[in-house]
C-alpha cells in the first residue's frame, strides 16, 4: 500500500490517513490484503456499496468510494468502472444532505418545544388535580398517565413501557428472581406505590435488571386510579394497553406522547425531547458521581466517572442519599 500512497504524491498527512483507512475498509471487506486486490475484485460494485453502507457511516462510506477510484486507477482499471462508482457517490450525497436537512428541521423542531423541567412538571402536577376529579376517556386518560411517567420520574425509553406488565408484590418474590427476563414489570406494594423492574430494554446486557421504586405521592396516585377505573381488563396483564385491550406499538406511543403534550403543555413532545428536558435539568443540579449513575442507569445509560470523582466515591458510598420526584 506505501507504493500506491506515494504514487498520489499528496504531503498532508491527514489525507493520507483518510485514504489509507478508505483501502483498509476495502480489504476487510474484500478479505484480502492490498498486493492481492485484483480490479476484477471490485467490479461488482453494487454488492461493494451495499457491504459498505451496512457497516459504515454515510460519510465513511462516500470518503471510501472516493479513494477507491484512486485504487482503481492505480490498478489500472477502465474509466468505465471509475464512473460506475462515481454514480453511486452522487445518490449517496444526496442522501447524506438529504438526511441533515432534515436532522436540522427536528432540532430547529426541538428547539421550538423546549420547555424548562421545572414548568413542565409544575404543569402535570396542576393538571393532574384534573384527572383525579373528572372521568376522562380511557385514551387521554392514559396518555397522560404516559406524560407523567416521563416527567414524575427519570424517562426511560420507550421500549421499557411497551414491554411491561402489572404484577402484585404478593405474588412474587421481592427481588423479582421469579419474573422472566422477557418482560418489564411494574408491581403494586403493600403500602399502595409502585416498583417498575426494567429487564428487558436497550442496554440491558450491559447495566443488567433495573429497580425503581416509584417516590412521587402523585405519580403513584395516577397509576393506582389507571388500574381501578381504566385498565381493569383481567385477561391482559400489559401495564398500558389501546381502549380494545391490546398492547401499544410504537407508533401508538409516539402518538400518545404528541397528542396530550399539544394539548397539556401547548407543546408536541416527544421521548426524546423529554428525556433531554430531564437530563439538562438533573444535570444542572450538579449530582455526585453515585447520583449521577444512578439516574442514568434507569434511564438506560452509562454514567462515565471523572477522576476527581474517582478520589471522593469511597466517602460517598459511606454516605446515604436518595434523588426524589416529590
Amino acid at each position: 500500500m506505501d507504493d500506491f500512497l506515494l504514487s498520489l504524491d499528496i504531503n498532508n498527512k491527514t489525507s493520507l490517513l483518510t485514504i489509507k483507512q478508505s483501502i483498509l475498509r476495502v480489504e476487510k471487506i474484500l478479505d484480502k490484503d492490498f498486493k492481492d486486490i485484483k480490479i476484477k475484485d471490485l467490479k461488482d460494485s453494487n454488492n461493494l456499496i451495499n457491504t459498505l453502507t451496512e457497516n459504515y457511516s454515510l460519510n465513511s462510506v462516500i470518503t471510501t468510494i472516493v479513494n477507491l477510484k484512486k485504487l482503481i486507477r492505480y490498478k489500472k482499471g477502465s474509466e468505465d468502472l471509475v464512473e460506475e462508482y462515481n454514480e453511486y457517490i452522487n445518490d449517496l450525497v444526496k442522501e447524506r444532505d438529504t438526511k441533515k436537512a432534515q436532522q436540522n428541521f427536528n432540532s430547529e423542531k426541538e428547539e421550538l418545544n423546549y420547555i424548562d423541567y421545572q414548568d413542565l412538571k409544575k404543569i402535570i402536577v396542576d393538571k393532574s388535580k384534573i384527572y383525579f376529579e373528572n372521568k376522562k376517556s380511557y385514551t387521554e386518560y392514559r396518555n397522560f398517565l404516559i406524560l407523567s411517567l416521563y416527567v414524575l420520574m427519570p424517562p426511560v425509553r420507550i421500549q421499557n413501557w411497551i414491554l411491561m406488565k402489572k404484577k402484585e408484590a404478593s405474588n412474587m418474590k421481592r427481588k423479582g428472581e421469579s419474573l422472566t427476563r422477557k418482560w418489564n414489570y411494574i408491581i403494586r406494594l403493600p403500602n399502595g406505590n409502585y416498583d417498575v423492574i426494567f429487564n428487558n430494554y436497550k442496554t440491558s446486557k450491559s447495566l443488567g435488571q433495573i429497580r425503581y421504586s416509584i417516590d412521587n405521592n402523585i405519580l403513584n396516585k395516577l397509576i393506582e386510579n389507571w388500574f381501578l377505573n381504566y385498565n381493569t381488563n383481567d385477561k391482559n396483564d400489559y401495564f398500558l394497553t389501546n381502549a380494545n385491550g391490546k398492547n401499544l406499538t410504537q407508533s401508538n406511543f409516539t402518538n400518545a406522547l404528541s397528542s396530550i403534550s399539544k394539548k397539556i403543555v401547548k407543546k408536541e413532545l416527544t421521548n426524546n425531547s423529554l428525556r433531554r428536558i430531564f437530563i439538562t435539568y438533573f444535570l444542572s443540579l450538579n449530582p455526585t458521581f453515585i447520583e449521577k449513575q444512578e439516574i442514568l442507569n434507569i434511564m438506560g445509560q452509562n454514567a462515565y466517572q471523572s477522576t476527581a470523582e474517582k478520589y471522593v466515591i469511597n466517602e460517598m458510598n459511606k454516605g446515604e442519599y436518595k434523588l426524589t420526584f416529590n
